[in-house]
């Protein structure tokens, strides 16, 4: 009789619902925020000490505000597989096993977990492949009949894919925002724009 594969995957596409909206959609937001940093950096009566100083802990903030939506929005993305397996046998005596099948999505930076896992009908055993990169069924059959079941997932972008994502997107955005001809002004006027050394007191 014919044995199934001992270990089959399936890819499915990323689904729609997990596109991210690109940086040129925060660009006016923040960009907004950002023009306001400078006017109180070219007009406030403080110090341009100060000034500067302000301005950096400021600038950090925004780069931080960014960066938490951000990774919020990549945290808000899943997408849910399934796959199903069966194994029928159609003599008695002995076991038949019919091996694994996978699922995964098309996109190596997601995963999933066993308690993401949900299973319609029966399963011998279900398990996480490659790193939580897959989602897996397996099937046997100890005498006559049949078993089935299908195996739900939900994957979602890893932790290190968000971290270091998130802070390209933060550079990227920024590279667009950050008014550097503004600071070679100050350059040309000879004030000091290295504002790391100076502290708000």
């Amino acid at each position: 009789m014919e044995q199934k594969n001992e270990f089959v995957i399936e890819s499915r596409p990323i689904q729609k619902e997990l596109k991210l909206k690109p940086i040129s959609a925060y660009l006016a937001e923040y960009k907004g925020y950002y023009d306001l940093l400078i006017s109180d950096l070219e007009n406030s009566p403080d110090p341009f000490p100060i000034r500067l100083a302000r301005f950096k802990v400021e600038l950090e903030n925004l780069k931080a505000q960014f960066k938490n939506e951000r990774i919020l929005e990549f945290q808000s993305k899943s997408i849910t597989l399934g796959v199903s397996h069966s194994c029928t046998k159609g003599y008695r005596g002995g076991t038949k096993k019919c091996g694994w099948k996978f699922v995964s999505p098309n996109h190596p930076s997601m995963y999933t977990t066993t308690s993401w896992f949900s299973l319609s009908g029966q399963a011998k055993r279900t398990a996480v492949h490659n790193d939580g990169r897959s989602a897996g069924i397996y099937q046997s059959k100890s005498g006559k009949g049949r078993i089935s079941g299908t195996l739900t997932a939900i994957f979602r972008f890893h932790p290190d894919f968000i971290a270091t994502y998130s802070e390209e997107d933060v550079d990227s955005l920024f590279a667009d925002i950050v008014d550097e001809p503004f600071f070679e002004e100050l350059r040309n006027e000879g004030k000091e724009f290295e504002y790391r050394d100076y502290k708000i007191t």
